[in-house]
């Protein structure tokens, strides 16, 4: 239950920071913003642990690849669309993702009450697309189902690696750096030296950006190393039901039938997902 809990709390850091991004006047240099303090967190946590093996590095560069390519997506799918709309359906997406390639190709086990509650969850994350019609639907859907993709595949290598590394915090720090040098350097390429304009203008946001995001993604990997690699994955993407939550509360947007009936399969699925 405390993992639950954890998991439950990093998923709602994880839907603040998405919707800091998509608020923010640059996406991109948000994004950038948010590896500056990731990066620095890393450089500093790599001295007090270990070095990975060979094998662990592998896997932390299948990993760097698939985050490269996921934020640069995420950072043009936000340019074109709403985050309500597509946001849902990628995340939705992922677990499936994550539960159908521990299950098929690296055979990790899974309670079936875990099994259908992660169904239940991205079905309810799903459901949310239904509300209304997508603006640049094809766009936003290819873009969508693309990023689902990639979220599924690094949540698996990112769980293979948690568990294979000796000290999950290694595999942390070591990821948060490796992954911010390489992104960072891609997007200064991308934007040039004017990107420092935008972090001068912004730092003190990106700076609670960046922690928010270590917090969530740090204590997501600690789970992947102790539970399912589906199982957490669905967990995770509570966050999107935060996202709904936090709108009405705070941007007075309505809780209508669709939301209602997708948070009620997300809240039956969490139930299914904590019963042994």
């Amino acid at each position: 239950m405390i993992v639950i809990g954890l998991v439950l709390l990093a998923g709602l850091f994880h839907a603040i920071w998405h919707v800091r991004v998509k608020t923010s006047q640059d996406c991109l240099a948000n994004l950038f913003g948010i590896h500056l303090f990731s990066g620095s967190l890393g450089i500093m946590l790599v001295f007090f642990v270990e070095i990975p093996d060979s094998k662990i590095f592998m896997i932390l560069f299948l990993s760097v690849v698939l985050h490269v390519v996921y934020k640069f997506a995420l950072s043009y799918m936000y340019r074109f669309s709403e985050i309500s709309q597509t946001f849902p359906f990628a995340r939705g997406t992922a677990p499936l993702v994550a539960l159908l390639i521990s299950i098929f190709l690296i055979h990790l086990d899974a309670h079936r009450y875990s099994i259908y509650g992660s169904l239940l969850i991205s079905f309810g994350l799903m459901f949310l697309i239904s509300e209304r019609k997508l603006s640049h639907s094809y766009k936003s859907i290819l873009t969508a189902m693309c990023i689902g993709l990639l979220i599924g595949v690094y949540t698996v290598v990112d769980g293979i690696g948690s568990k294979l590394s000796n000290n999950w915090l290694s595999y942390v720090a070591w990821l948060f750096l490796l992954d911010s040098m390489v992104f960072l350097l891609l997007t200064r390429l991308v934007r040039g030296s004017e990107i420092w304009g935008k972090i001068n203008q912004y730092k003190y946001e990106y700076i609670m950006s960046g922690i928010i995001a270590c917090f969530s993604y740090g204590v997501f990997l600690w789970a992947l190393h102790l539970g399912a690699i589906g199982v957490i994955a669905a967990l995770r993407e509570v966050s999107v039901i935060f996202v709904v939550i936090l709108s009405a509360l705070f941007l007075g947007e309505k809780l209508t039938k669709v939301r209602l009936t997708s948070a009620t399969c997300v809240f039956t699925g969490i139930l299914l997902i904590s019963m042994k």
